[in-house]
């Protein structure tokens, strides 16, 4: 199976054995531990996962998912692993609070609703009485006869 290497900022490719989702010793085979370390990301979004290495020498092994395919990435050092994480952690941060900030937001919504009767997006006349008048008026605005263009002068 085709991994990717990582040493200070330099990407390289290496084999390693296939992985099966049955095999529950197979990091522990290639070395790491098999709980993670570190996990970066949302569980249905870009998510970085690091194992770190049984021997403690600062290697680690890492999962990248994405929402449709997964790497491997083998970074051999502690500044290597900083400097991957200062690179492409923020990828996964930005998901995440972007999945986060967006369930907030329907739980906001449902409680409005719940408290008002009615979404947020519609003003009326007992939750926002100035927004519901404005409102009104662009309506009053829009619906109004235009009046008919008024005629040019002469000019003699």
């Amino acid at each position: 199976m085709k991994a990717y290497t990582y040493h200070l900022g330099t990407w390289g490719e290496t084999e390693i054995p296939s992985y099966t989702s049955e095999d529950r010793t197979y990091l522990t085979s290639l070395g790491y531990e098999s709980l993670p370390d570190i996990e970066i990301g949302g569980e249905d979004d870009i998510r970085i996962t690091i194992y770190p290495s049984l021997s403690n020498n600062g290697k680690s092994f890492v999962f990248f998912n994405t929402s449709f395919h997964w790497y491997v990435i083998l970074i051999d050092d502690f500044p290597s692993m900083m400097q991957f994480l200062r690179e492409y952690g923020p990828v996964c941060s930005a998901a995440n609070t972007e999945f986060q900030i967006e369930e907030l937001l329907k739980i906001a919504e449902k409680a409005f609703h719940a408290s008002h009767g009615h979404g947020y997006e519609i003003a009326c006349p007992v939750c926002d009485p100035n927004e519901y008048r404005r409102q009104l008026e662009v309506r009053t605005r829009r619906t109004m006869p235009k009046m008919p263009p008024m005629p040019e002068p002469e000019h003699e």
